[in-house]
């Protein structure tokens, strides 16, 4: 997050599990500051954080783990068009 400035990134892309805070959490913030900027956030628990209800909706793309760099690249467009 203290990277992060509105207007400096195409886009972000984060996953959900790191050591300071989830990514959900960083979505919502980098979204409070910037709502326009795109966002891709990777997890191997989509399914888990939807059953109970800890995914955001504000990640404009969930990728599940593990993805192909062609997966990658397909998601990297939806989110850019």
């Amino acid at each position: 997050m203290a990277l992060f400035e509105p207007g400096k990134f195409n886009l972000v892309i984060t996953d959900y599990s790191m050591q300071d805070m989830k990514g959900n959490q960083l979505v919502a913030l980098i979204k409070q500051r910037s709502p326009d900027q795109r966002i891709i956030m990777a997890t191997a628990f989509a399914d888990d954080l939807k059953d109970f209800g800890q995914l955001t909706a504000e990640a404009d793309l969930v990728l599940n783990k593990p993805f192909s760099l062609t997966d990658l690249r397909e998601a990297i467009a939806r989110v850019s068009a």
